[in-house]
């Protein structure tokens, strides 16, 4: 009687631990959301122009997705109007997107230049409906992750409207 009790107690937290492990998974893979980074992104579409090489470096739009901080896309900015950010993206299910705000080559290139300030960011579409993130980015060196508002089931494009800028104390380039 004592090794059935024994074998039963054993057999139930089996059970519960398989359930509880399955019940984990299940809602692990019906609700895992991604991040969007770099890597997810593999084009860039219209992003306006950007400068001319100057001292070895170039300044094109490529440079956003190379994973190199100390690479930078950069253009003329003097505040009025907006800049819009094409990304081509293919991704699931996005809960948050990872960026980086300005030129990363160091703290000092960082605050030369112009650094986006208030942006909206849309999903697919540039429609109202599908914005899907609106405030102010942090003005600081490094990564910044940004929680959406809804998660994006599909995603295609992602679109970053610049509204404004952190002046750079040097240069109007923002990067």
């Amino acid at each position: 009687k004592n090794g059935t009790t024994v074998k039963f107690k054993i057999l139930l937290a089996t059970l519960a631990f398989c359930l509880c492990s399955c019940q984990e998974l299940i809602l692990e893979l019906l609700g895992k959301e991604e991040q969007l980074t770099v890597s997810k992104i593999y084009s860039i579409g219209s992003v306006g122009s950007h400068l001319t090489p100057q001292a070895g470096n170039t300044y094109h739009p490529e440079n956003m997705i190379d994973g190199d901080t100390a690479t930078t896309w950069a253009l003329p900015f003097n505040d009025s109007g907006s800049i819009i950010l094409d990304f081509h993206v293919s991704a699931e299910k996005v809960g948050h997107i990872e960026l980086f705000n300005g030129y990363g080559k160091s703290e000092l290139r960082h605050e030369q230049n112009s650094r986006a300030k208030e942006v909206s960011i849309y999903s697919n579409r540039m429609t109202t409906s599908n914005i899907i993130w609106k405030g102010i980015l942090k003005d600081t060196l490094g990564f910044q992750k940004i929680d959406l508002k809804t998660r994006q089931e599909k995603t295609s494009h992602i679109y970053i409207k610049i509204n404004s800028v952190y002046p750079g104390n040097k240069w109007n380039d923002l990067c």
